[in-house]
């Protein structure tokens, strides 16, 4: 009967509870096994940044470039970097952008971040500050959703009445000869006739596809393309993210594998100032996979101008979109047809 005494049932429990301790790890972390890589990549490389960064100036919080060819030198050192790359470069030069302040409204007002995104492109966003504003020498430029404003240094209060977010242009009225002149210019999106699902007041291409598997129903591969002409910079752009429901929102997963295959065929048809027109075709394709990610996002063209200009645009993205989640696997192809 020593087997069955006090101390034997101490022994006994402490068993029994490593053995339920043990048990509900393996539960917690099986819960999510399906994000394990099951292909990894041949090699593990640790994201670094280049310690020269490229700092322009900057004044009442807003980035400043001496002219056009610094913005286009500062673009070219940022263009298709990730999401971690772009904070980090805006924690070096103390900065807080227009892409980073409408992440922090959408989570902090529980809406979807294309409800606050004002710039599509997230690179460019990452120029501006969260008032849209940036500045090429002498002239203030502030970016709202359909329209771009220009103001001279001097006058750059003018262009606080502006709301950003408001899709209707702002007239300001001139009294005399002698009051500030405010530029302004219509953002170009181009008409999109399309495969997939249109946002009619982007008009940028959405694709979406969600995993009928019941264990991955709340997960979806969504891709967009788009081309967009800010006057002052422009560019064509596609993107895929795995995205995961939330309580309220979507939001970006990573997941076992992501691969993004585009082809495209653009025609731009140039007009400068002194009414010439030349003809820029691009061509190409475009495949890129990664592993343990949530997004993929490229530039297939963009560019800075010297001088506001008229682009017409035609020509079509195809994108197939495809997401790998443990064995399950998701695709959705979308042709995005531009005309403008």
């Amino acid at each position: 009967m020593k087997f069955f005494g006090f101390n034997s049932f101490l022994f006994l429990r402490s068993v029994i509870f490593s053995l339920l301790t043990t048990i509900f790890i393996a539960v917690i972390v099986g819960c999510d096994s399906g994000e394990v890589i099951t292909d990894p990549p041949t090699s593990s490389i640790i994201e670094t940044y280049d310690t020269e960064i490229i700092r322009p100036s900057m004044t009442n919080g807003r980035i400043v470039f001496n002219n056009s060819e610094a913005f286009r030198a500062y673009m070219e050192s940022i263009i298709d970097k990730e999401d971690s790359h772009l904070d980090f470069i805006e924690s070096e030069i103390d900065f807080e952008s227009l892409r980073s302040d409408s992440r922090r409204l959408s989570e902090e007002l529980e809406k979807k971040y294309d409800e606050m995104e004002v710039v599509e492109d997230p690179y460019f966003a990452s120029v501006l500050n969260p008032d849209g504003e940036f500045q090429i020498g002498e002239m203030v430029y502030r970016v709202a959703m359909n329209y771009v404003y220009g103001v001279s240094e001097v006058d750059a209060s003018l262009l606080q009445a502006i709301p950003i977010r408001n899709p209707e242009m702002v007239v300001f009225s001139k009294k005399n000869g002698d009051d500030p002149v405010v530029d302004v210019f219509e953002i170009q999106r181009a008409d999109l006739g399309q495969s997939g699902k249109i946002d009619l007041f982007r008009r940028q291409v959405e694709c979406e596809a969600y995993y009928t598997n019941i264990k991955s129903a709340r997960r979806r591969v969504k891709g967009q393309a788009w081309f967009t002409n800010w006057t002052l910079y422009m560019s064509a752009f596609t993107e895929l993210e795995y995205q995961k429901k939330g309580w309220i929102r979507w939001s970006r997963q990573r997941t076992t594998r992501i691969t993004l295959n585009a082809e495209y065929s653009i025609k731009q048809t140039v007009t400068s100032p002194d009414a010439y027109d030349y003809i820029k075709p691009l061509t190409g394709s475009y495949s890129h996979t990664k592993y343990n990610a949530s997004e993929i996002r490229k530039n297939i063209t963009w560019g800075v101008s010297y001088f506001p200009m008229s682009v017409s645009v035609s020509g079509w993205i195809s994108s197939e979109y495809e997401a790998y989640r443990s064995s399950d696997r998701l695709t959705r192809s979308c042709t995005t047809y531009i005309k403008k």
